[in-house]
């Protein structure tokens, strides 16, 4: 591989993730590669990119910024705003780079009150719903 090294810290960590992805550029320590080669067949590289898992998770990591801190834990929530204003909508991908899912989806994370209930929906699967607990009740969870 014919390459030039850029240090890291000359990168903004999203030109980095894109790189990585597109095969354009590797880690190396704290530095990047920049493949030469990688222009003389740039098609297989691009046909490569389905199988780059951890560096497209990272890019989606980096690009969508935190997590929302009441979603469940067992996967990272984006939520995705509209005309700069909150909306129930997330995108939902793995927590970490462990195991092997790469699923990337979709979920509604909202709280609605019903009567004396605080509701809470998570995705189309998980109902959640909770006496308010200004009213001192103890947890009912329906789900």
């Amino acid at each position: 591989m014919t390459s030039v090294t850029i240090p890291g810290e000359k990168l903004s960590p999203l030109v980095a993730d894109v790189g990585t992805v597109v095969g354009l550029l590797a880690a190396s320590g704290s530095d990047y590669a920049f493949d030469l080669d990688w222009f003389g067949d740039p098609v297989t590289r691009f046909r490569a990119i389905p199988g780059q898992r951890t560096a497209i998770l990272k890019l989606l990591r980096d690009a969508l910024g935190k997590t929302d801190a009441n979603a469940p834990a067992d996967r990272s929530w984006y939520q995705l705003p509209w005309k700069n204003a909150p909306t129930p909508i997330y995108l939902v991908i793995p927590k970490d780079d462990s195991g092997t899912s790469s699923d990337v989806g979709f979920g509604i994370f909202d709280n609605f009150n019903v009567g004396t209930f605080k509701a809470r929906h998570i995705s189309d699967r998980v109902l959640e719903v909770r006496p308010d607990p200004n009213l001192g009740h103890g947890d009912l969870c329906i789900g």
